[in-house]
């Protein structure tokens, strides 16, 4: 089933309107990297690669945990050998973490481009970044869109919980991976350094990473996909996109409006190709079917 967020990856990215040249971009108070004319494609492009690195990072790190478990229970039996698996798993999960803090950052910077009425209506200049736009926004000194604003006001405590676990002073300090009485594989942070911290005591903070990293992505899942439902709402109807059906033996390519494709016209088909040579030719495809940009402006970005 193709989801909002599907949509707005798929067609936000061909959407004319938002193709803002770099002089309105650099008045908005967003930096221009290099001559790239057409920034928003950058950040889109971007949102899609972190979206799918997230997933990839999630899938690993669910191996990770049960080779780390494997590991412990010898280095337990043996009582020598190294805890390679545990101290991989750790940095996978602060991966993890720091791949939805890039995907927020670059939800920031999309926002630049959907939420022109901000800039018709206001002088000011956006802020950059996620956490200075939603603190603008839960202390009413920005609204952006009233769907977008109340997500950001009621539905994030989770990213608290996240932001609270990536900032914290002991997060440059490496975790270590125990099991628990549950034969689960936890993370303990540990500090030992007390020298700027007005403390009396050792901190200890204890996350088991397999429920983290389930729930996190799900919840940034959700996060993406409501707040798309809101982007397509400023999404020209007339915008074309392409459409890929990965079907038994090919992979069928079509040209579609976004209009067309809510009414639920299935679009004119452009190639038919032979699956075995679709390898690496087009956007990752999930369950069969996604939306995307022709594979040579994917290369080009």
């Amino acid at each position: 089933m193709t989801s909002e967020l599907d949509l707005f990856l798929g067609f936000g990215i061909q959407n004319k309107k938002w193709r803002i040249d770099n002089e309105e971009i650099e008045k908005r108070g967003l930096p221009v990297k290099g001559e790239f004319d057409f920034q928003i494609i950058r950040y889109i492009a971007s949102l899609r690669d972190r979206i799918n690195n997230l997933s990839l990072l999630k899938n690993e790190i669910e191996v990770l945990n049960k080779e780390a478990i494997e590991e412990t229970e010898k280095l337990y039996e043996t009582n020598y050998g190294t805890s390679y698996k545990r101290n991989l798993l750790a940095n996978y999960y602060e991966t993890f973490l720091n791949q939805i803090y890039g995907i927020m950052e670059n939800v920031a910077k999309i926002n630049f481009f959907v939420f022109d009425d901000y800039f018709i209506h206001n002088n000011q200049e956006l802020n950059r970044g996620f956490e200075n736009q939603r603190n603008k926004i839960i202390e009413g000194k920005l609204s952006l869109h009233p769907d977008y604003d109340n997500i950001i006001k009621n539905d994030l405590d989770w990213y608290n919980e996240l932001s609270s676990i990536r900032h914290t002073f002991i997060h440059f300090i490496a975790g270590t991976c125990i099991i628990n009485r549950k034969e689960e594989i936890v993370l303990e942070y540990l500090t030992y350094n007390l020298s700027n911290i007005e403390l009396n005591e050792e901190v200890k903070i204890i996350r088991n990473i397999i429920k983290d990293v389930e729930s996190f992505y799900n919840k940034t899942m959700t996060f993406l996909n409501d707040i798309s439902v809101i982007y397509l709402k400023n999404l020209d109807p007339s915008t074309i996109s392409y459409f890929y059906d990965l079907k038994d033996d090919y992979l069928e390519i079509k040209e579609i409006r976004l209009g067309d494709y809510l009414e639920g016209k299935t679009g004119k088909l452009l190639h038919k190709v032979p699956k075995n040579q679709t390898a690496g030719g087009h956007p990752t495809l999930k369950d069969g079917v996604c939306f995307g940009p022709p594979a040579r402006l994917l290369g080009d970005r």
